[in-house]
């Protein structure tokens, strides 16, 4: 199965959940600065940061003093271009041109525009896909940041090379990413200004495209079961043109004095995707964080608010079977009373039976109705709030009863495909780099030769009689 089909066919049975997230952020070298030190956590928000954890991050490409590197870089760019372009200027003779611009000094190694020539970085993918086991990362003794790192690492110096003249591991944040720094240095040679260092993004075809950059590191990492982001840009391109052509089909039977048929109606167009609007990357990751703190909040808030709905219909429970114990309580009461006051009617009524009798039925009969009707009230409201306590116990069962039933229909779907993706999964373990390979034949290694030795010691046996001895 090819790595598309496998993608189509993981997509459909929910395998593959999680997408790989790359972002880029124009920069000048004067931000260069504020990366530094929100990589050193001396600046910027810090407020999602765990400090404990900051011991944890490493560097993974380049050196501790690399913004001070580039700037130099950048300055001797400057310099270098200038000599270039001054000795270009006096081969051609062009004395009044080379005045001028040795009066006008070093420039800088860009094109201006409002968009800095340096790019920085973010990769990254869900929470929950780096809190996932992996069985095969469980073998290799590796996480899946691990792995993330490794597959980052190669993308990152396969497509920019030595552009990329920073790259960290952040594990203090809540979210495992990598940042990084790509200086897209181009060499330009003109008869007029020599040969010219610049940055220049557009010459790196990842810069160039957002879309292929996309494509590029969904490839890489689909590897290690990551997805590619969702082709917005394709989406509304799609989208637009439908739009435009059912525009003009409206236009066209208007024109000719034909009724629209309904589906060719305006108000059936497609809905075009609104367009992101691009945001700094420090931004972004920010607004990111809070978000995942908001869900994690909410969650939180959830499960609180179900343990107290379910200590509330504890407490109803126990209220109602408190309730029945006090009317049972009651009713041995007053039919305690009830035999004292016969009894108190029976004697008197040998005294002065013709005037204390009719009173102390009377009294009795009222007693007797006001117990029934006491009585009532009691089992109605005991009964009202049995029936409300069933009706959400059995609620809450058939909740928990779907959720069982979801989870067996998932547990299923994955059962029936083990072994269509255990297929596919020889073939990405192929793809793996080569030193993430080795280490998974050198982890299994030692389990194949136990496994060859036993088959060995059973022929040995095999070999043998009932009373030990070999055969001859």
């Amino acid at each position: 199965m090819s790595l598309e089909n496998y993608e189509s066919f993981a997509r459909k049975r929910e395998i593959i959940r999680h997408r790989i997230v790359l972002r880029f952020a124009e920069l000048f070298p004067s931000g260069l600065a504020g990366v530094e030190m929100h990589a050193n956590r001396k600046g910027g928000n810090l407020e999602h940061v765990d400090q404990q954890r900051t011991r944890e991050n490493e560097i993974l490409i380049g050196d501790a003093d690399w913004r001070a590197k580039l700037e130099a870089e950048i300055e001797a760019a400057r310099l270098e271009n200038l000599a270039e372009e001054l000795e270009a200027l006096k081969r051609r003779k062009r004395q009044s041109e080379w005045d001028a611009r040795r009066l006008e000094g070093k420039a800088d190694p860009w094109k201006a525009s409002k968009k800095g020539p340096l790019r920085e970085v973010i990769l990254t993918a869900g929470k929950d896909w780096f809190a996932e086991r992996d069985q095969l990362a469980e073998i290799l003794d590796e996480s899946r940041q691990q792995w993330f790192e490794t597959m980052a690492v190669e993308w990152l110096k396969a497509n920019f090379g030595d552009a990329v003249v920073h790259a960290r591991a952040d594990h203090d944040e809540m979210t495992f990413h990598i940042h990084a720094v790509i200086a897209p240095w181009s060499e330009k040679t003109t008869a007029r200004r020599g040969k010219q260092r610049v940055l220049q993004p557009s010459a790196y075809p990842m810069l160039a495209s957002y879309e292929a950059a996309q494509d590029s590191v969904g490839i890489a990492f689909a590897t290690i079961g990551l997805e590619r982001g969702r082709r917005t840009a394709a989406l509304r391109r799609a989208a637009t043109k439908t739009r435009k052509d059912r525009e003009e089909q409206r236009e066209a039977l208007t024109t000719a004095g034909q009724a629209v048929p309904e589906y060719l109606e305006e108000a059936k167009d497609p809905l075009i995707p609104r367009k992101r609007q691009h945001v700094p990357t420090p931004v972004w990751w920010a607004e990111e964080t809070q978000r995942l703190n908001k869900k994690e909040r909410e969650l939180k808030a959830a499960a609180v608010a179900d343990a107290e709905r379910k200590a509330k219909l504890e407490a109803e429970r126990a209220d109602i079977e408190q309730r029945k114990e006090n009317l049972t309580e009651r009713e041995k009461d007053a039919d305690e009373l009830l035999l004292v006051i016969d009894g108190i009617a029976e004697n008197a009524g040998r005294v002065e039976a013709r005037e204390y009798r009719p009173r102390t039925q009377r009294f009795l009969d009222t007693l007797r109705k006001a117990r029934d009707a006491f009585r009532s009230k009691i089992e109605l409201d005991a009964e009202k709030k049995l029936a409300q306590g069933r009706e959400a116990i059995e609620k809450e069962r058939k909740a928990v009863e779907t959720e069982r039933k979801a989870l067996d229909a998932e547990r299923t779907a994955v059962e029936r495909f083990k072994s269509r993706v255990l297929g596919f999964a020889k073939n990405a373990i192929a793809t793996l780099p080569t030193e993430v390979k080795q280490r998974f034949v050198d982890a299994l290694r030692p389990e194949a030769e136990k496994v060859k030795e036993a088959e060995k010691s059973l022929q040995e046996l095999r070999k043998r009689d009932p009373n030990g001895s070999a055969e001859r």
